[in-house]
């Protein structure tokens, strides 16, 4: 039987593309979003093998699999919050890399002013072309999303689930410094800004045809008539389904000793 002629060939690719991206897509709660091929018709379609070809979380945290979170007698001192945000600017990003992308931070203090802090600062904004530094739209309206609060814990977790972030009790001997410093070593593997590094970051966006100096996101924070530009590192390549592998990794640092 002859192949039908009156295939929309376009609409059937826009088909596909809508199902691999439902697989990744950052805010899978979200109403349906408009295709890469229909947001960026200039640029190649690049189809991602999610779960092989893009950086993973570690089981548990480096060098602490032997850690039993139960176990620890060490009394609580400090609590630090870590959260999961995204903005409008984020979200399109991570259309136009076809790459899910998240903020994940640590505050000590309340949510509502670390996201006036974020909005303030409009993480993530910039990138460089050549010497000129480009501010992008959609980065000054932050949110935390949602999580789910059946995650799974250890007997005793150090770790309570709020609406919209991780609680936790450090034990006296991890400093809310050393905390940070050791949830951001733990996930250099899936930052974004560590992967433009790698043979296989190049290549994603090589094919994409997509700048890397666009991909290089940065942070100006303003002090007075001076600024000081940083490099946007909390930028990570998560998904949803992270988040069981993102707590077991917390709670694992947490209850070193």
């Amino acid at each position: 039987m002859p192949a039908p002629t009156n295939v929309d060939i376009k609409k059937a690719l826009d088909t596909y593309l809508r199902a691999n991206a439902y697989l990744a897509d950052i805010l899978a709660r979200d109403e349906s979003t408009p295709s890469v091929a229909k947001a960026f018709p200039h640029r190649k379609l690049l189809l991602v093998d999610w779960a092989s070809n893009l950086p993973k979380l570690p089981l548990v945290a480096p060098e602490q699999s032997d850690l039993d979170c139960g176990s620890t007698e060490v009394p609580s001192h400090e609590t630090v919050r870590i959260y999961i945000a995204g903005c409008e600017g984020l979200k399109a990003l991570a259309r136009e890399f076809s790459l899910p992308l998240f903020k994940i931070g640590t505050t000590q203090g309340d949510l509502l002013q670390r996201l006036a802090a974020l909005d303030a600062d409009q993480y993530a904004a910039n990138y460089r072309r050549g010497k000129k530094m480009i501010t992008e739209l959609g980065f000054n309206r932050w949110s935390m999303t949602t999580l789910d609060f059946d995650l799974p814990r250890a007997l005793n977790s150090p770790i309570w689930i709020e609406p919209r972030a991780l609680r936790v009790r450090l034990p006296r001997s991890i400093s809310t410094e050393a905390f940070e410093r050791l949830v951001r070593e733990a996930l250099s593997e899936i930052s974004l800004a560590t992967w433009l590094e790698t043979a296989d970051g190049q290549r994603h966006f090589a094919e994409l045809g997509i700048d890397l100096e666009r991909a290089h996101r940065y942070t100006p924070y303003a002090y007075g008539a001076k600024s000081r530009v940083s490099r946007a590192e909390e930028i990570y390549i998560f998904r949803r389904a992270d988040m069981p592998r993102l707590c077991k990794i917390v709670e694992s640092i947490a209850s070193s000793t």
